[in-house]
């Protein structure tokens, strides 16, 4: 844990820093780093992710000592499931953000997401009575469909606050034989 909770009975103060994350700093002093990842925000932030305050102070307490340093720090944080509800039924604007407080979001100088890319719409139906042009187009759609859902991704900038916003790279992730789990990389692609 980076952050811990406030006092027991204690409702005025703030999450504070943990010796783990004085550690982490002394760490990425001593070795030069050039960056710092935090995988996930909810796996060392004991505090309240939907309190405004507490989520500023810690992002706040990382972006000091980020500065201080002259490091980069990505925090990876999961979206909320209404996020990815709105995601699946293709509201691509729907929900952005991290899940708690929107302070995960608006104290961030940018923020990122790693999104399904939606379904392609289904074919129109060929001409009446040419039975194997429809089954082979119903087909080829679902295909298409099944591989967009296990493999493809599309990284949206939502925010920053020192470039253009809501640009979009989309991304194809591919999988050796098939099989999730072992990642063969990602293959860049025009963006929509």
């Amino acid at each position: 844990m980076l952050f811990e909770p406030p006092s027991r009975g204690d409702s005025r103060s703030l999450p504070r820093p943990t010796a783990a994350y004085r550690e982490l700093w002394e760490l990425a002093e001593r070795e030069d780093c050039d960056a710092v990842a935090i995988d996930t925000a909810a796996s060392v932030f004991a505090g309240s992710a939907n309190d405004a305050a507490s989520v500023r102070a810690f992002l706040g307490a990382l972006a000091e000592d980020a500065e201080r340093l002259g490091v980069g720090v990505l925090v990876l944080a999961h979206d909320s499931k209404a996020q990815r509800a709105a995601q699946r039924t293709g509201d691509a604007l729907a929900g952005q953000g991290a899940a708690g407080s929107s302070q995960w979001t608006d104290g961030a100088r940018a923020v990122l997401a790693l999104q399904h890319v939606p379904h392609p719409p289904r074919p129109s139906a060929p001409k009446a009575g040419d039975a194997a042009a429809q089954e082979a187009a119903l087909r080829s759609w679902h295909e298409a469909r099944a591989w967009l859902e296990r493999n493809r991704r599309r990284l949206m900038v939502e925010k920053a606050n020192h470039g253009p916003s809501f640009a979009s790279c989309e991304l194809g992730l591919r999988w050796p034989a098939g099989e999730p789990g072992s990642f063969a990389g990602w293959a860049r692609e025009a963006a929509p």
